[in-house]
């Protein structure tokens, strides 16, 4: 399914890189599949292996998925959401989480930069009309 995925999965076959039985890991920084998984601090770990979503599930025969499945796309949070003053995604057409927030890592690889400044553009320009110029 496109939007379900595991953030864990058990390798079962032996690859030179890793044994069976060993666990791959989501890393939504690099949103791959790595044996170690999402790492923090200036010295991250040498990374054995990597694979791509795609990959995984191409592969149902190498990879057993563990734990609970997630939504890989979340649903697109309502107007008052999307907008909220103390915890909203979006602020004058800039997200305001960190990549930690799945939908600001998503709304972030929209290209939609030139028409969200035209819309915002002429949404002012007409406020500012009717209230000031008519």
């Amino acid at each position: 399914m496109k939007n379900t995925f595991y953030r864990e999965y058990e390798l079962t076959k032996d690859l030179p890189e890793l044994p069976s039985g060993s666990l791959i890991k989501w890393d939504r920084w690099k949103e791959m599949y790595t044996d170690t998984g999402e790492t923090f601090g200036l010295s991250e770990p040498e990374v054995k292996l990597k694979y791509s979503k795609d990959f995984v599930d191409s592969k149902p025969e190498w990879f057993v998925p563990v734990g609970k499945p997630s939504e890989f796309y979340p649903k697109f949070p309502s107007q008052s959401e999307f907008f909220d003053d103390s915890d909203g995604h979006c602020y004058l057409g800039e997200t305001r989480h960190n990549d930690m927030c799945r939908t600001c890592q998503l709304i972030n690889k929209i290209d939609g930069t030139e028409e969200l400044k035209k819309a915002v553009y002429e949404v002012y320009k007409k406020k500012y009309e009717d209230k000031f110029l008519k």
